[in-house]
């Protein structure tokens, strides 16, 4: 059979849904599967190639469209909501041309309304679990959708890791048995030559990412300060290399506006995704929040310490052997169970990094020695 999965968000959200497609393989020999998404973070990058995967639809690649240097999902939805019938159509020919069985919703995929509207059309078996709606047009979409007969709408489980969500999909239609495996993986192998660039040794330095979400205030990320002092310990007692990670965004809003104690060298902003993936696969331990760089180090199997404090680690924490998890259990990181507030309002509610006060550089450095 033919199957069509969206991948409309980010690095950390396409990672966590890699092993429900080798699964799909291992239910169906003869799958053919179809990925459309527009490359945001990058995350369309990591999996193009693939064996697994028989062809990747860049839909803004395809219709000439570029994103701006810096962007937010609202700033995508705007390029989306100016696409032409023209563009509309072109889109609409190749989902007709693949020739679609089954349409796999995950979670966590903030599908274009145009996209809803072609795939509303396609005669296919659509399995969804769950669709994050902006705006009242998508909804009236939705539920058009959710009237097709051939639908199988899987319940959203509290407490559920995301590659068992994605898993449930699967098992909602397949009548043979599959095994549920945890091990996540990305097609880009990384190239030891990037290590030059910066003058770095294999297995010599330690990787920091002192943001998240682009720069963009959010309550998931430690004391920048934190990240200084580490730094510096990291130089001065484990006699190691420290190299900051991040985009352009992190760069400007947190690792500029902060004093790095000499030696230290930042790449933030100046990194292709394949040289984020090789300075994280040849470098001796990862330290990162709850995000893209974090899920990028569990798939690559390089030694990580995550940092966890208002996210839902029941649904993203890193479940490879290599991981290790802190968390900060501050009232933030009960706050977040408690209601259903956005990152931004918990953010606005817990200033001054304060939810993630609860991790010391005492606490990443016991870690860290352990590991080093």
């Amino acid at each position: 059979m033919n199957y069509l999965i969206p991948e409309f968000t980010g690095m950390g959200d396409v990672i966590q849904q890699t092993p429900m497609i080798r699964a799909i393989h291992d239910v169906d020999k003869n799958a053919q599967i179809f990925v459309i998404g527009d490359n945001r973070w990058q995350g369309l990058n990591l999996i193009k190639d693939s064996d697994l995967i028989t062809e990747t639809y860049n839909v803004l690649e395809r219709l000439g469209l570029e994103l701006p240097d810096r962007y937010t999902n609202s700033d995508i939805s705007d390029i989306y909501k100016k696409i032409t019938r023209k563009e509309h159509d072109k889109v609409s020919s190749w989902l007709k041309n693949s020739n679609i069985d089954v349409f796999l919703q995950p979670q966590h995929c903030d599908v274009p309304a145009f996209v809803l509207s072609l795939i509303n059309k396609v005669d296919c078996c659509t399995v969804y679990r769950h669709v994050d709606i902006n705006d009242v047009e998508e909804s009236k979409l939705l539920d058009r959708w959710k009237k097709k007969k051939k639908s199988i709408h899987v319940p959203v489980l509290k407490g559920r890791h995301d590659i068992d969500s994605n898993y449930d999909l699967l098992e909602a239609m397949v009548i043979e048995p599959f095994s549920r495996r945890y091990k996540t993986w990305i097609s880009l192998p990384g190239d030891q030559v990037v290590l030059d660039r910066w003058q770095l040794l294999k297995n010599k330095y330690v990787c920091l990412q002192p943001g998240a979400a682009n720069g963009a205030p959010t309550p998931k990320v430690w004391d920048p300060q934190n990240f200084v002092a580490l730094a510096s310990e990291l130089m001065n007692q484990a006699g190691a290399t420290v190299v900051l990670l991040g985009d352009q965004g992190d760069q400007e809003s947190i690792i500029s506006t902060h004093d790095w104690p000499p030696g230290v060298i930042n790449t933030a902003g100046e990194t292709t995704i394949d040289d984020l993936i090789s300075l994280l696969k040849y470098g001796s331990c990862v330290i990162a929040h709850d995000s893209g760089i974090m899920h990028l180090a569990n798939a690559i199997e390089v030694p990580l310490i995550a940092l966890y404090g208002p996210t839902d680690f029941t649904a993203t924490k890193p479940l490879g052997e290599s991981s290790t998890i802190l968390f900060s259990k501050t009232e933030a990181f009960a706050a977040m169970y408690r209601s259903t507030a956005s990152e931004k309002k918990l953010a606005e509610e817990y200033p001054n990094y304060s939810a993630m006060a609860g991790i010391t550089v005492s606490d990443v450095m016991q870690v860290v020695k352990k590991l080093l």
